[in-house]
C-alpha cells in the first residue's frame, strides 16, 4: 500500500507531504482502534508500491463547485481521493486566526478524514476520528444539517464507532468508551 500524487504542482505536493507527515506523527492517532491505526500507517509508510491510495488534483472543475473540497472513489486494489483547489485554502479568514495570528490549516484534517474512508470507515467514523485527532487543528464538527442529511440511517453505526442520534454521543464499538459528542446546534451561517 502506498500513496501516489497526481496533477499537483511542486508546491502543492510539498504541502501534501507535510500534511501527511502531520497525520502520521500526530500523537492522538495512537488513540485509534488498533486495526484502523495499522491500516493508516500502512498507507502512509510507502509511496507508489502495489496497492495504493491515489490523491489527484481536481483544480476548480465543475465537481468542485458543489461545496466540498474533495470526493473519494474506490476501486479494486486502489482508492482515489480527489482534491479541489479549496482543500489548500485557509479555513474561513474570520475564524482562521489563532492567538498567534496563524491561519488554521485544513489539509491534514481533510486528508485524515478521507484516509479513514479508504480504510473502510463510513461518514460517522471519518467525522469522529477527524475531530478526535485534529480537533482544534483544522477539523470541522458536523452540524445538524450534516447529521440529518449526510449521515444515513446506516451511517450512525460505523465500522469503529456508533452514534446515539438523540444525544450525539459517539462511542467506540469495541470498548464502548465515549469519544466525542456532536452537538445538535447549527454552525453559524457565514
Amino acid at each position: 500500500m502506498g500513496i501516489e500524487f497526481r496533477r499537483f504542482t511542486a508546491v502543492q505536493e510539498r504541502k501534501l507531504r507535510k500534511a501527511l507527515e502531520e497525520v502520521r506523527t500526530n500523537p492522538r492517532t495512537t488513540q485509534l482502534p488498533p486495526d484502523l491505526l495499522s491500516m493508516l500507517m500502512l498507507r502512509l509508510a510507502k509511496v507508489g508500491e502495489g496497492e495504493y491510495v491515489g490523491i489527484t488534483f481536481r483544480g476548480n472543475d465543475a465537481r468542485c463547485s458543489e461545496g466540498s473540497p474533495l470526493t473519494v472513489a474506490y476501486g479494486l486494489g486502489h482508492h482515489n481521493i480527489f482534491l479541489c483547489a479549496k482543500a489548500f485554502a485557509e479555513k474561513d479568514r474570520a475564524e482562521a486566526l489563532t492567538a498567534t495570528h496563524q491561519p488554521k490549516r485544513r489539509l491534514p484534517a481533510i486528508l485524515f478524514h478521507e484516509l479513514v474512508h479508504t480504510c473502510g470507515g463510513n461518514e460517522v467514523d471519518a467525522e469522529t476520528f477527524e475531530n478526535c485527532v485534529f480537533g482544534g487543528e483544522g477539523a470541522t464538527l458536523p452540524d445538524m444539517k450534516d447529521l440529518k442529511e449526510r449521515f444515513s440511517e446506516v451511517d450512525f453505526k460505523g465500522r469503529w464507532v456508533e452514534m446515539n442520534r438523540r444525544t450525539g454521543k459517539v462511542t467506540r464499538r469495541d470498548t464502548g468508551s465515549l469519544l466525542i459528542t456532536f452537538s445538535a446546534r447549527r454552525r453559524r451561517e457565514k
